[in-house]
């Protein structure tokens, strides 16, 4: 093998090939380390004020209000009680209609409707809206009145009823306590059905039974 010997132009090859490589070499690693630096900082961001991506493990659940499943609303059908002991129980045993509702008056003086009618037939019997003792079970100006009370001073009046209770009687929700008689409206027979707190204190008793309720039209 024949070296170039000092001072010969026969080495300009091997000179020119090894320029060349280290100019590449130069120039490589100007790239990489411009990419390096590239993913530094986009590491840096990720680590410190990138957004958060769905593989952080981090779940958000919207402050949504609670809904109500179908399942779990109670229903009331004809012939069966609500089942919750806050409604009274139907004075006929069953939700019914109510041919006339609730028409308090403006003062305590002036005529009204302090109560609610509810169609029934004369001979059905008629029960207890809730715990309660009898006040009163008798005719109370030609009229025949149950008066219950319960333990709140609440009181509950029914007519016309052919009682089946005396005075001072325990009764308890859903207990039979009269026979509704006819004759209370017309066309057609009703019981009607009154609550009162207080000593004027009349409320709609239809706003304490459960149950589904049907007005007639008013004529």
């Amino acid at each position: 093998m024949v070296f170039p010997q000092a001072g010969s132009n026969r080495g300009f090859p091997q000179v020119k090939v090894c320029s060349l490589v280290r100019a590449f070499l130069s120039r490589h690693t100007a790239v990489m380390r411009k990419v390096f630096i590239t993913f530094c900082c986009c590491l840096t961001l990720s680590l410190v004020g990138g957004p958060a991506s769905p593989a952080a493990g981090i779940t958000v659940t919207p402050n949504l209000p609670a809904v109500t499943s179908p399942a779990s609303l109670t229903t009331f059908s004809p012939g069966k009680t609500s089942g919750i002991r806050d409604f009274l129980y139907w004075p006929t045993g069953h939700p019914t209609a109510v041919p006339r509702k609730f028409d308090p008056p403006a003062q305590k003086w002036l005529a009204g409707h302090r109560g609610i009618d509810l169609r029934v037939s004369p001979g059905e019997t008629v029960f207890a809206a809730t715990d309660a003792t009898v006040l009163y079970a008798g005719n109370l100006a030609g009229r025949p009145v149950i008066s219950l009370e319960d333990t709140t001073g609440r009181r509950y009046t029914y007519e016309p009823v052919e009682p089946a209770v005396a005075v001072g009687d325990e009764v308890t929700r859903g207990q039979a306590i009269g026979t509704a008689l006819g004759g209370h409206c017309s066309p057609g027979d009703c019981l009607h059905f009154g609550v009162k707190d207080g000593p004027d204190g009349y409320v709609d008793p239809l706003r304490l039974l459960g149950g589904r309720i049907r007005l007639y039209p008013v004529s």
